[in-house]
């Protein structure tokens, strides 16, 4: 898909999701509804032991205070959190071919892709 094709945040999630699957991941999405927790990453997974949340954006938002306190807490558990836009969908693609050849490392549970998100900087935009 091409960028131009993306034009919302259910397209990015949608790619996210053809990510995950060509990986060979258990992946789930965050389910909806009034009675769901706030800041769940949008998507999650397991790939070869790893736990992946992802947050979708789309068009410059950035993350609620929820949001980023839910990433912050995967990444602290171990975990590998990420902000992914339509920009930088190569970023998840890049982390899970290092899951899949075993050359993830703690230093992946802090990759953010989003300009206003720095590695290490899990803070909600203002």
């Amino acid at each position: 898909m091409h960028l131009k094709d993306l034009t919302c945040e259910n397209d990015v999630k949608r790619e996210i999701r053809k990510l995950f699957k060509s990986y060979r991941c258990y992946d789930r999405a965050s389910p909806a509804g009034h009675f769901s927790k706030h800041g769940v990453p949008d998507r999650h997974a397991c790939c070869r032991g790893w736990f992946i949340g992802v947050e979708a954006k789309y068009g410059g938002n950035g993350l609620s205070v929820p949001q980023a306190k839910d990433l912050k807490e995967i990444s602290a558990a171990g975990g590998i959190a990420l902000v992914i836009d339509e920009k930088t969908l190569e970023v998840l693609e890049d982390v899970l071919r290092d899951v899949r050849d075993g050359n993830a490392g703690v230093d992946d549970a802090w990759w953010f892709s989003l300009p206003q998100h720095t590695p290490g900087y899990l803070e909600a935009k203002k």
